[in-house]
């Protein structure tokens, strides 16, 4: 008799949490990506990873200003920056030992090709882009979603 993936019969799912599929640990705790696992750090293992997630999504977030404004302003360094992003990630994916970190390799490399000028104009871009966002946000709190809220414009990006 061949059982199927699901736990036992009329037990309920075990809450996605604890669950038992996916994680590399044998534990029975959440798992963090963060190595130890001591119970006094948990707290400071989630901090530290959400940290970095959204260090990363930041990154990602440059990446696409840069890549952006590298287009519409010098096609060929934007044609050099696609392929440093390539070569990255391709180095990453063989295990390359300098490229084990795609986020700093790409960041490393990236300014290193692109300089400084242009960097630093992503960056102010990024920065006012961000603002401008921020400041949308807040108008939508405090106008909209105060009074029942609804339909706003719907195009984010």
């Amino acid at each position: 008799g061949g059982g199927g993936g699901s736990g036992g019969g009329g037990r309920p799912a075990y809450p996605p949490q604890y669950s038992r599929g996916g994680g590399s640990s044998s534990s029975s705790m959440p798992s963090s990506g963060a190595p130890g696992g001591s119970s006094g750090g948990s707290s400071d293992a989630a901090a530290a990873a959400a940290y970095e997630k959204k260090k990363k999504e930041q990154f990602l977030m440059f990446t696409r200003v840069l890549m952006k404004y590298l287009e519409s302003k010098d096609a060929e360094m934007h044609q050099r920056a696609k392929h440093i992003i390539k070569v990255c990630a391709e180095r990453n994916k063989q295990g390359d030992p300098q490229f084990a970190s795609l986020t700093s390799s790409m960041r490393t490399q990236l300014r290193k090709v692109v300089g400084e000028t242009y960097w630093r104009k992503a960056e102010d871009y990024l920065k006012h882009f961000l603002q401008t966002k921020g400041a949308e946000a807040k108008r939508a709190l405090a106008g909209g979603l105060a009074h029942g809220g609804g339909g706003g414009s719907g195009g984010q990006a």
